[in-house]
């Protein structure tokens, strides 16, 4: 345990510790994808989108260059 208050009261402090599992589970999922595809129908078509999410942006990264957004 730390005595530092502030990583006391910091819920986000455990993530790298499973960062790895997450990004793992994450890169083989589906979720999520059909909702951006969806989405993307309503973009100019070659739009640059930024995805603000947290992770590696798998798989909505792959979904909107494979809808031919940068």
């Amino acid at each position: 345990m730390t005595s530092d208050p502030l990583s006391q009261r910091d819920g986000s402090n455990g993530w790298d510790d499973i960062a790895d599992i997450f990004i793992a589970a994450r890169d083989r999922s589906v979720i999520g994808a059909d909702v951006v595809r969806a989405w993307t129908r309503h973009l100019p078509r070659g739009a640059a989108v930024l995805d603000l999410g947290c992770g590696t942006g798998m798989p909505i990264a792959q979904v909107l260059g494979e809808e031919g957004f940068s």
